[in-house]
């Protein structure tokens, strides 16, 4: 009985396109798991850049007494993530 459940797990991973042995360049599908992981850390990844933009800018403000640095990378940062967000979007529908 033991057998037959084991034949079944690596059935399913054939049927997921990947090997149990993990051969190099063999085509790996996406499994459902997986782009819940990438699709979850998307808000992550948009919240991230504007936060450390704001950290650097708020101490670069203090040290020049300049709010325009603030701005400046608050907006960078949300514009890098924004583009690394739709990487992730092209990785996980590619």
């Amino acid at each position: 009985m033991e057998k037959r459940e084991s034949e079944d797990i690596f059935e399913q991973r054939r049927k997921l396109g990947k090997t149990p042995t993990g051969k190099a360049g063999s085509k790996v599908d996406i499994s459902p798991l997986r782009s819940f992981a990438v699709a979850t850390t998307i808000p992550f990844t948009l919240l991230a850049g504007p936060l450390f933009g704001f950290a650097l800018g708020y101490l670069i403000q203090k040290k020049t007494d300049n709010y325009i640095f603030t701005v400046i990378f608050v907006v960078l940062g949300l514009i890098a993530s924004i583009k690394l967000t739709i990487d992730l979007m092209r990785k996980l529908l590619s």
